[in-house]
This record gives C-alpha cells, sequence and structure tokens, in this order.
C-alpha cells in the first residue's frame, strides 16, 4: 500500500500534539513551518525529523510534500474507507454544528411563527434540500414552496407580502440567479434565511439570519456530498427545534398529516 500522510495525520492526530498542531495547520491551508511547529509543539526541529523517520518517512520534509500533494479524498478511499465516511459525512456534521448557535433557531422559530409564507430557494443539486426543507415544514402546518423554475419564483416572490420567509440554499452564496432573487426578496422587506459557507458572501451579506456550513469541499465538489450532509443536518436540527417548542401540538399536526 502507498505510503500516505495524511493517512498517518488523521490516525494518529488525536494522541500526539505535534500531529495535531499539522492537522489544524494544514486544514487551515497554512503553511508547514517546521521551526513554527517546533514551538507550539515544544519541540526542536531535529526532534521532529527524527519523529517521522521513525514512523517511515525520510523525514520532515517527506512527511510535509507527501500532504501538501495529496488529494485527501481519493487516498482515503484507496487506504481506508472508514476513515474516508468520517471525513465525507460526520466530520463536515460537526464542523458545521460547530458554526451555528442556538440563538439562530430560535430567532428562526420566531420568524416562521409570524411568516404568511415560505419560499425556498436553491439552484441544480440542491432542489433535493429544498424539497426537504418543504416537506418538513408542510407536516407542521407551515405554508411552503419551491420551484426549480428559477423564473416563476422570482415572478412570486415579487407579489410577496412583509414578514413572508425566504430561505436560501447556497454553497458559494454567489450563484447569479439567487444572488438576484434574494436581492429583490430584500426590497421587499422578506426575512432571509441564508444557508452558505462562511465567506462573507453576497447572499449572506444581504440575509436577516445566517446559518453555516462545512467549507472543505475539493475535487469532489461535483458530489457536493460534504455541503448536501452539512444542509440536510440543518434542517433536521431545525425540525428538531420546532418540534421541541411545542410537542404537543405539532404530534397532532404530524397526525393530521399522515395520508389515510
Amino acid at each position: 500500500m502507498k505510503k500516505s500522510a495524511y493517512v498517518f495525520l488523521l490516525k494518529n492526530k488525536d494522541n500526539n500534539l505535534l500531529l495535531k498542531n499539522i492537522y489544524e495547520l494544514h486544514s487551515n491551508k497554512i503553511d508547514l513551518n517546521i521551526e513554527e511547529l517546533a514551538k507550539i509543539s515544544f519541540l526542536s526541529k531535529s526532534s521532529i525529523s527524527r519523529y517521522f523517520k521513525k514512523n517511515g518517512f525520510d523525514g520532515f520534509s517527506e512527511f510535509k510534500f507527501l500532504l501538501t500533494n495529496e488529494q485527501p479524498e481519493e487516498v482515503l478511499i484507496n487506504n481506508n474507507f472508514n476513515l474516508f465516511e468520517h471525513q465525507m459525512i460526520f466530520k463536515p456534521i460537526e464542523n458545521t454544528a460547530n458554526l451555528n448557535q442556538i440563538k439562530d433557531f430560535e430567532k428562526i422559530h420566531d420568524l416562521l411563527l409570524k411568516a404568511n409564507y415560505n419560499f425556498i430557494l436553491g439552484a441544480g443539486a440542491n432542489a433535493s434540500v429544498c424539497y426537504e426543507l418543504k416537506s418538513r415544514l408542510d407536516r407542521f402546518g407551515y405554508s411552503a414552496e419551491t420551484n426549480k423554475d428559477l423564473h416563476g419564483l422570482y415572478a412570486r416572490i415579487s407579489n410577496a407580502k412583509e414578514n413572508d420567509l425566504l430561505w436560501v440554499f447556497s454553497y458559494t452564496g454567489e450563484t447569479e440567479e439567487l444572488v438576484k432573487i434574494v436581492t429583490l426578496a430584500k426590497k421587499r422587506n422578506l426575512n432571509i434565511i441564508s444557508i452558505t459557507k462562511k465567506s462573507n458572501n453576497t447572499i449572506e451579506k444581504l440575509s436577516s439570519i445566517k446559518l453555516y456550513i462545512d467549507d472543505s469541499e475539493n475535487l469532489i465538489r461535483t458530489l457536493s456530498i460534504k455541503s448536501r450532509m452539512s444542509m440536510f443536518y440543518l434542517i433536521s436540527k431545525l425540525v428538531l427545534y420546532i418540534y421541541s417548542k411545542d410537542i404537543k401540538y405539532y404530534n397532532q399536526k404530524l397526525l393530521d398529516s399522515l395520508y389515510k
């Protein structure tokens, strides 16, 4: 099996301060400088080099070169599927959980109670997430719609009422068609809830409430697994929060919505 710096890092980082520091720097796309690593890990440069030689590398330089040039998902698929699953599913959810605070869910619940209608916006593959949220809101008795026809949704929002809610799912927060609709909603005084990566993006800046998702998509961006898992997680957490506010009431709503 080909030697992998990334697999070695993931397997050992939780029990080693040096590797933990390397993982944090690498995850934040910060260059690995041996002098800085020695300082923050309370080690000498020579002891760092010896550590990597002891663990099958030619030294720190080879480890750094391999880590910098590896594609994490490809490496994990070929070396350890369980780690691959963790990085693609569980880690993005953990990151997303850490990016959002319960007070934002409280604010969303308050806006939901006041809203006459919910418009749910997303483009391309995010349609699945939009339909998931619509289904959940429908079951709780909240009027909601989503539409793959963005021109049609633009027309509907042009006639929306103040206090209506617009939910926007966008990984980048910069999709031109979505920005156009969100800008219109802002002019119409709709409350806007954005679900994007945290990047000071255009949709985020136009929003009343901002929820954030894991932002570590890379070469498998076309699959969008990380961002999609993060979005579904936020919907699930929101649904549980709403349900917890009045369990008896929502139990009845769920019973009433069952197909008989």
